[in-house]
């Protein structure tokens, strides 16, 4: 029953809101168990979903590969549908690597509904929302923030877009869109509530970038009230699984836990918020599983420890190589 603060955290009111993974984490950490493996499911176009348990640093392509894929060419989302890293780039998909936030890779055709989203260009979204939002509300009311009692109307922001470029003054500029600033990112306005199917989220996305390239402070409600219909607007899972085209791999569930041994992981070392963590090891250095990779930086950071054990074969600010050693 409580409302988080503008752009605050569930702590503002007295929780902490954790999911299983981090849990666990939590459990292994009290035991002197460092961060070193990852639980995630493989979903869509495979054999069938499947859940693995894998050292942290190895590639998506192995995990993709373990589900055995029922296609030949796609792409992946990881993470969720709506909020997920969507890799269509085969490049970017061979370099990928499962992080500590890795918790699920959805496998789908290239030509998918979801990627032809991804891929539209700012400018084109910027036409179309000056020729075709018809102000019906509904991006505003099904958004959650709004419904918490945050200051977000997207179909304010989508008005007044086709002027944004020419605005010069920063007082009318957050009059116009500082709302955007209170949005979350969650899709619901552009995967579900749009009836002419624009995108008020990566109109917000930008939006939020702008604010901040113009150094424009909103202010922030900190005890916001939710609306009186906020448990009247929820959105309907089975129908929003249908507009993201998902229904045929919905309700399908993972009955094994797979686990895999890579001869070699790559380990990131900016795995978190915040700064990447500081190397400590070298090339050709020994390392055990679970011994530290590279120190949290001064300031918010994380440590980030080996995932296997092995010797180190290439180390960059950008992360480690290990490969295993044979038993």
């Amino acid at each position: 029953g409580r409302s988080v603060p503008e752009r605050g955290l569930p702590l503002d009111v007295g929780c902490v809101v954790d999911n299983v993974g981090t849990l666990l984490n939590i459990f292994d950490a009290l035991q002197g168990k460092n961060v070193t493996d990852k639980f995630l499911s493989v979903v869509g176009e495979v054999k069938a979903p499947i859940m693995l348990h894998v050292p942290v640093g190895t590639a998506i392509t192995e995990c993709v590969a373990a589900a055995e894929p029922t296609i030949g060419a796609y792409s992946l989302i990881l993470g969720g549908p709506m909020m997920g890293k969507v890799l269509e780039d085969q490049a970017a998909i061979e370099a990928a690597v499962v992080t500590k936030t890795t918790g699920n890779i959805i496998v789908l055709p290239k030509d998918h509904y979801l990627f032809r989203r991804a891929a539209l260009p700012m400018a084109a979204i910027r036409h179309q929302t000056r020729s075709a939002c018809i102000q019906c509300r509904m991006c505003t009311d099904l958004c959650p923030r709004y419904l918490i009692g945050h200051q977000i109307r997207p179909n304010l922001v989508m008005r007044n877009l086709w002027r944004e470029e020419r605005m010069e003054d920063n007082e009318e500029y957050l009059r116009a869109f500082g709302d955007a600033a209170n949005c979350c990112d969650c899709g619901v306005c552009e995967m579900f509530a749009c009836p002419m199917g624009l995108s008020p989220r990566k109109v917000n996305q930008y939006i939020k970038g702008q604010l901040r390239s113009r150094g424009i402070q909103v202010p922030r409600n900190m005890e916001p009230q939710a609306r009186e219909f906020v448990d009247q607007r929820h959105t309907p899972t089975d129908r929003l699984v249908a507009r993201l085209g998902l229904s045929q791999y919905y309700g399908l569930h993972a009955h094994t836990c797979k686990e895999l041994h890579p001869e070699t992981v790559f380990v990131p070392f900016s795995q978190h918020i915040g700064k990447p963590a500081i190397p400590v090891k070298a090339a050709g250095d020994h390392v055990e599983k679970g011994e530290l990779l590279a120190q949290a930086a001064e300031g918010l950071s994380a440590n980030i420890h080996a995932s296997i054990s092995g010797v180190v074969e290439e180390i960059t600010e950008k992360g480690a190589r290990i490969r295993g050693r044979k038993e």
